[in-house]
């Protein structure tokens, strides 16, 4: 489950990482998709959202940046980013 806070904060870590950019102050992709979230609990007056209802690709922003900053150091979601050090 996610709970809208937990959401707001998952949201302020991706634009904190990604701030928007350009004259229009667009938002980077996966804040975008992380919103887009946020508005439909909004909407729809929801206090938590069920994981299986989000798509393959909210599901993979949500988790990305659900994580505090720490962890998702420590724990980078791509296997070549975690360095030379592993065959």
């Amino acid at each position: 489950m996610i709970s809208l806070q937990q959401l707001e904060q998952a949201i302020n870590r991706a634009r904190a990482s990604s701030p928007s950019r350009g004259t229009d102050a667009q938002l980077d992709p996966e804040v975008s998709v992380l919103a887009g979230i946020y508005g439909q609990m909004i909407y729809y007056r929801l206090k938590t959202l069920a994981l299986s209802a989000l798509s393959p690709r909210e599901l993979e922003a949500w988790q990305r940046w659900s994580l505090p900053r720490v962890q998702q150091i420590q724990s980078p979601p791509y296997p070549e980013d975690r360095g030379s050090d592993k065959p």
